[in-house]
């Protein structure tokens, strides 16, 4: 009986080795699981490509022509009537008009320069009231819409093709806020957007800013001190070299921005301060 269950395990293993010398010496691969566990910290999904703000195909035009300057009620009554649908408002407890362009485009076609990096270019308009233009397009500016007085803004305006800038402020255009606007700067090698020499007050929130070297430069040495704060937020840069370029101010970072392909962050000169944004 011993002799037989030998025998029998002798034959087992003889047969088991036989198996794997036919394999080429090794065991058989276990078959994975069916139905593998998903990973403990799956990956969020890319974020979608941003899309940008466009005009009807029958929005109204106003063909800016050089030297063109707001600095009353008057020049303004001009400027409405002249793009068809626009309108404005008077807010008299805080002294500051708004221009609703109403999808409507300011368009800089008519004016001198090439929208290249001289800085002797003609501005798209020299705004030297309290005013806040917004809800519509500026197309072919040359030079930025300057302010010049306190109180202004842009909000929901889409440049859809940024010149030598975009938007900008001059001394004592403090208190200015950028809000929900778009700026697309098709050049790669083009200078900046939003060039905010008088930055004391400034807010700058939600806004689109694509293309060109520099997002958005905050403060001047010969305007600002340090002890000037602006304020910045949830704003997303897209393939632009630098995407803030502070001097001689602080800016405090009262919420995150995106960045999708940008070089650098955060630039400093004179002096200037972050206050970085943290969750609690």
């Amino acid at each position: 009986m011993i002799m037989r269950l030998v025998a029998t395990t002798f034959f087992l293993l003889c047969l088991m080795c036989t198996e794997v010398f036919a394999g080429g010496g090794r065991l058989p691969t276990p078959t994975p699981p069916t139905n593998p566990r998903p990973p403990t910290d799956p990956q969020p999904p890319s974020e979608p490509p941003h899309v940008f703000r466009s005009p009807k195909s029958d929005a109204a035009v106003f063909y800016v022509k050089n030297n063109f300057t707001l600095r009353t009620e008057s020049n303004l009554k001009t400027a409405v009537s002249r793009l068809k649908g626009s309108k404005y408002s008077y807010n008299k407890s805080k002294d500051v008009y708004t221009w609703d362009l109403n999808g409507g485009i300011l368009d800089g076609k008519n004016q001198s320069g090439d929208g290249g990096q001289d800085e002797d270019q003609e501005p798209l308009i020299r705004v030297r009231i309290p005013l806040v233009i917004k809800n519509g397009f500026i197309r072919n500016n040359k030079d930025a819409v300057y302010f010049y007085v306190p109180d202004s803004g842009v909000e929901r305006i889409t440049w859809l093709n940024v010149g030598e800038d975009a938007v900008g402020t001059s001394k004592g255009a403090y208190n200015f806020r950028a809000i929900d606007c778009e700026a697309i700067n098709s050049r790669r090698t083009a200078d900046k957007s939003f060039q905010f020499n008088e930055a004391k007050g400034l807010v700058v929130e939600d806004n689109v800013i694509k293309g060109g070297i520099t997002g958005m430069r905050i403060g001047d040495s010969k305007i600002n001190s340090v002890s000037d704060r602006a304020y910045v937020r949830n704003n997303k840069f897209i393939d632009v070299d630098t995407a803030h370029n502070l001097s001689s101010i602080t800016v405090e970072e009262t919420g995150p921005s995106k960045y999708i392909n940008v070089r650098l962050r955060w630039k400093h000169s004179n002096g200037s301060k972050l206050i970085e944004y943290h969750e609690d």
